[in-house]
């Protein structure tokens, strides 16, 4: 009998220019912990910064990862 892993995608946006300082490095630290735990495999992660509701989309490059990471999903 074959088993298929499960796949997980992480997308995280945080509120700090430092990734560190943010706590969001303990956040992805976090979802590999909890995705390991349950047998799931990462399959992509993308992280930006964004310090205000919306600000996300004005990083292209965060923003470029998020559009390839979705087409993984498909």
């Amino acid at each position: 009998m074959k088993t298929s892993m499960k796949k997980a995608l992480v997308v995280l946006a945080y509120g700090d220019v430092d990734l560190f300082r943010s706590g969001a490095v303990n956040a992805l630290r976090t979802f590999q912990d909890a995705y390991g735990y349950i047998g799931a495999q990462i399959r992509g992660m993308v992280y930006g910064s964004a310090l205000g509701p919306g600000e996300i989309k004005s990083n292209t490059g965060v923003m470029a990862q998020a559009y390839e990471l979705g087409k993984m999903l498909l």
